[in-house]
Parts: C-alpha cells; structure tokens; sequence
C-alpha cells in the first residue's frame, strides 16, 4: 500500500466483500487494525472468533488481526493453533511480513523452529 493504507481500504473492502473465506475477512481486519480503525477490526476479530466455532478459521488469520491490534499475547497463542491445524500458511511464518512485530520475541522464535525442524519419528 505503500503507506497510503487509509486511502486504500476503500478499495481493500470491495475486493473482499464478495469473498467468504476467513483469508480475505483477515487481511481486511488487520489493515483496518493498522490504519487505527480498531473498532472495525476488533469486529473483524469477533466474526473470525465466531466462526471458528462452527467451521475451520486457521489460527493464521486470528492471528494477523489480534497482532495488528496490539495483542501479542493473543497473536502468538492463535499461532501455535495454526501450527496444530497444519495451516499451510504458516509454513511461511518466519519470513511472512504479517509478523515482523514478534521477529526477536523468543516465543516467536520457538514456533517457527517447530515449524521448519523436521519430526523425527
């Protein structure tokens, strides 16, 4: 967006508002949480949560909004849910810019060894 967030929402919110997949929902929730409509995103947030008790909502995408709202604590705990779903996207996690806020948070540094060490059975 290239520091023009706020000007880009507008469009951000049409482009996801056809989708229905919790992906879309949570990048639109956490560049609503960086632009400082926090109300938005903490409601982005609560239709992830909500959903997440009747289908599949990868701890990625709570994630992602609870880490653009501030909740490191929160971010780091729905990580390691999307590390027990085997969310694909989290394969990524150490390089995905989405998290560059817990780079050098030692917990951080923990998932992501358990995401790249291969088990060894």
């Amino acid at each position: 967006f290239q520091g023009k967030l706020a000007e880009a929402l507008p469009e951000f919110r049409k482009g996801t508002a056809a989708m229905t997949e919790p992906f879309g929902l949570a990048l639109l929730g956490q560049a609503c949480a960086r632009a400082g409509l926090r109300d938005e995103a903490q409601q982005i947030l609560g239709q992830l949560e909500e959903r997440a008790r009747t289908e599949f909502v990868s701890g990625w995408a709570i994630a992602t909004v609870r880490l653009a709202l501030g909740d490191k604590d929160g971010a780091l705990v729905a990580l390691e849910t999307a590390i027990n779903q085997h969310a694909p996207e989290i394969l990524i996690i150490k390089y995905d810019p989405l998290f560059d806020d817990l780079h050098g948070d030692p917990r951080f540094d923990a998932l992501v060894q358990k995401v790249l060490t291969p088990k060894t059975e």
